[in-house]
Formats: structure tokens, C-alpha cells, sequence
């Protein structure tokens, strides 16, 4: 009997909806947080550093199970690991929706970022053990479009949910839904087809050598820092205090200032495929695209620093927001770069080591990001919520402005070793 080519099971593609599903549900906790920080403020009586900290597990959490994930995968299988993940992503949403005091908040929010962590390389593990090879890119491609969409939910959606039903009621909710997509995943998702042992072809074993490769590879280290630099600015505006900084400039209410980070979100997923295919096909470089995405995004800082004002200011804000996304999306070519940069076999575990290093570095910048702006409290209540003057949010997004800097100049630096680069020398003045 001839086998039934790859990708063309139901039980294929059930397994990948179950997957993205959970990726979706993951992904808007990443900014939840920022969507409803008056409501958390003033129900946790929090500082801003106590709103970072809540935030930033999140990304201690992602950043430090990359790796871990990996192994996972590769022990327990996709299915289990998946079905955890979505345990671990009900419960601490469970918590987050009864907790009555900080710290319980906290237990959510790690519980969270535990869940969440492992669901994208289990969602590849999937995508390689299912589906041909020629295939891969396209699928990839919707799998990641499925956490933008959870991006994009964790804006003014969320938000219109927490003025419908309170953020109790919205995490209630979310909780419920992963519950189910997880109950989905346990029936329909399978690691391999039927009499596969072997999902994905035997690779060279890693070795102390090969980590010890990429620990002392300077281009690696390059990606990391351009990424972190990117990241740090992105995860601190958008995941935590956009909507507080937009509602003290404009006035707008939460589900109107939430707009805009969900403007952001799709001018991110509108720029990371089209950055891609710049870099492959027209540039055929990475170090170009990334530094003009770091340029840009530098640039756009300080017009956040600076906002523009009268009856036009909102609206340009929208158009400022949304190229902030564009821009930063530039940050995925740092996973490039550090494939690039790596040997067949340990091209997982850099890209690993870049997108964790990134991500933990978000996570200390929001939490120093907010620190900045309570030494700039004056002690100003409204209804039981700290008010920050003007002058707290421009020096948190001030060292932003900082930290895009630093990736434009690491990505001015930046080695070309792009395999097609060779062929396009007409560059060199980028060197």
C-alpha cells in the first residue's frame, strides 16, 4: 500500500489548528497586560515596577524555556508537550482571573509564560514531522500568522471585552477557550503519521565543541544584541504602557488608546514577511534590512518622545505606531543572521540562543523601563491609579531611543554572511 503523501491527512492539518489555536491564546497574554493596566493598578494598588514585573515574567518565562521547549519536543513528543502548555496556559489564566492580591497575580503570570513558551517550537516540531519539506515555509508562515492574530485580539478586542465584562470576566473567558482548544489538541493531535518512528531525518549530534562554536561567534552575539535592542523598546511600549501613555497625551479612553497597539501588531506582521523577501530577494543581505528597520525605528522614538499634538495628533500617531511595527519587525532577520552564522545541526540551538537572549531582555527592560518612571512620580492619585507626568514616560522611552541606538550601530557592524550576498557586491559601501 502506497503511503498518503505528507500534508495531506485531516489528522495533519487538525493537528496544526489545534496547535495555532493555542499559539492564538498564547499570544494575547503577551500584551494583556499593557491593555489593561489602569484596571490591574488600581485593583493591585501597583507601581509601575510592580505593572513591569507582571509583565516581564512573561518574558523570563519565553525566554528561558527556549531551549528547554526544544528538548521537549524531542522527549515527550509535540502532543503531550502541546497539552501541558495548554494546561499550564488555563490555569494561569484561571489564577490571573481570582487572584485578589499581587502576588497571585504573579503565580498567573508565570503560570502563563510557562504555557506559553513551548507551543511555537512544538508548532514546528509538527509542522516537520507532518507535512513535505517544500511546504515548510508557507505553513510557517500561517502558523505565525496565528500569534499575530493573538497580538492583534490583545488590543482594542480585549480591551472592549474588559469594559464589557471586566478584566476578570475577559481572563475568565480566555481561560475557558484554552481549555478547549487544549482538550482538541489531546483527541486530534498525533507526533508522526502512522508507522513513522522517525519524524524528522537522524542529525550529527551536538557536542560541547559545537555550543562552545556558537557561545564564541561574534556575528551570533551581534544578532543577539541587535535583537535585544529591538525587542526591549517594542515589549516596554507596546506590551506595558502604550495605552496608559496614549490615554494621558490624547485623553483616549482604554479601548481607543488599546487601538493602536493593535495598529502596531499589523504593521509588524504586514513587515516581517516583506522585510523577508527584501532581504532574500532584493537586497540579498541581511545587515541592510536590519539596519534600515533599526534606523527607522530609532527615528520613530523620538517622535513618541515628542508627540505630535492638535487635531491631527491622533491620527499620526496611528501612522507613527503602525511604522513602529513595520520597523521593528526587522528583528526576525536576526534569527537569519544567526543561522547564518551556524552549522547545519546547531542552527536550532542559535536561533534558540538569539531569540531567548532577546526576550530576556525585554523582560529586564521593562521592569527598569517602569522603574524610571516611578522615580518620576510626583504622588499624583486618580481613582486609586498612580498618574505619571509627561515627563516619566519620556525618560523610560528615552532609554528605548537608547536601546534602538545601540542595534543600529551593532547592525552597522554586522558581517555579511548571507549566501546570496556574494553575488551582489554593489553594497560594499555598507561595509
Amino acid at each position: 500500500m502506497t503511503p498518503r503523501p505528507l500534508g495531506t491527512s485531516w489528522r495533519a492539518w487538525a493537528g496544526i489548528g489545534a496547535s495555532a489555536g493555542l499559539l492564538l491564546l498564547a499570544s494575547i497574554h503577551r500584551f494583556a497586560v499593557g491593555t489593561l493596566a489602569g484596571s490591574l493598578m488600581a485593583e493591585f494598588g501597583a507601581t509601575a515596577v510592580h505593572l513591569g514585573v507582571l509583565a516581564s515574567l512573561y518574558f523570563y518565562l519565553y525566554g528561558a524555556m527556549q531551549v528547554p521547549a526544544g528538548i521537549l519536543a524531542d522527549t515527550l513528543g509535540p502532543r503531550r508537550t502541546l497539552v501541558a502548555s495548554g494546561v499550564c496556559l488555563a490555569v494561569g489564566a484561571a489564577v490571573s482571573a481570582s487572584a485578589s492580591d499581587l502576588g497571585t497575580a504573579y503565580v498567573g503570570r508565570v503560570l502563563v509564560g510557562l504555557g506559553a513558551a513551548p507551543i511555537f517550537v512544538n508548532s514546528l516540531r509538527l509542522l516537520a514531522s507532518w507535512f513535505d519539506p517544500a511546504r515548510f515555509a508557507t505553513l510557517l508562515g500561517l502558523i505565525n500568522g496565528s500569534g499575530s492574530v493573538g497580538n492583534f485580539l490583545a488590543g482594542a478586542p480585549l480591551a472592549a471585552a474588559a469594559d464589557s465584562v471586566g478584566w476578570r470576566g475577559a481572563f475568565t473567558g480566555i481561560a475557558a477557550l484554552t481549555v478547549v482548544v487544549t482538550a482538541v489538541a489531546w483527541i486530534l493531535v498525533r507526533d508522526r503519521p502512522a508507522g513513522d518512528r522517525h519524524a524528522t531525518p537522524a542529525e550529527s549530534r551536538l557536542t560541547l565543541a559545537d555550543v562552545r562554536a556558537i557561545a564564541g561567534n561574534a556575528e551570533i552575539w551581534k544578532a543577539l544584541v541587535i535583537k535585544a535592542g529591538l525587542d526591549s523598546g517594542l515589549f516596554l511600549f507596546f506590551a506595558v504602557w502604550a495605552v496608559p501613555y496614549l490615554g494621558h497625551v490624547y485623553g483616549l479612553s482604554r479601548a481607543a488608546a488599546s487601538t493602536y497597539v493593535s495598529v502596531s501588531v499589523v504593521g509588524f506582521a504586514l513587515g516581517a514577511p516583506l522585510l523577508g523577501l527584501v532581504s532574500d530577494r532584493v537586497f540579498m543581505s541581511r545587515r541592510i534590512p536590519l539596519l534600515l528597520g533599526s534606523l527607522a525605528f530609532a527615528l520613530l522614538w523620538i517622535v513618541v518622545l515628542v508627540p505630535p499634538r492638535g487635531s491631527w495628533g491622533p491620527a499620526l500617531m496611528g501612522v507613527i505606531t503602525f511604522a513602529m511595527g513595520f520597523a521593528a519587525s526587522s528583528l526576525l532577520l536576526t534569527l537569519s543572521v544567526a543561522r547564518d552564522n551556524a552549522r547545519p545541526h546547531t542552527a536550532g540551538i542559535a536561533t534558540a540562543f538569539v531569540n531567548a537572549g532577546g526576550f530576556l531582555s525585554a523582560a529586564v527592560f521593562q521592569v527598569v523601563g517602569s522603574a524610571i518612571m516611578d522615580l518620576y512620580w510626583t504622588g499624583e492619585m486618580a481613582a486609586g491609579v498612580r498618574v505619571y507626568p509627561m515627563a516619566a514616560f519620556q525618560a523610560a522611552f528615552a532609554a528605548c531611543l537608547v536601546a534602538a541606538a545601540v542595534s543600529v550601530v551593532v547592525s552597522f557592524r554586522l558581517r555579511e554572511r548571507h549566501g546570496a550576498s556574494a553575488a551582489r557586491p554593489a553594497f560594499r559601501g555598507f561595509r
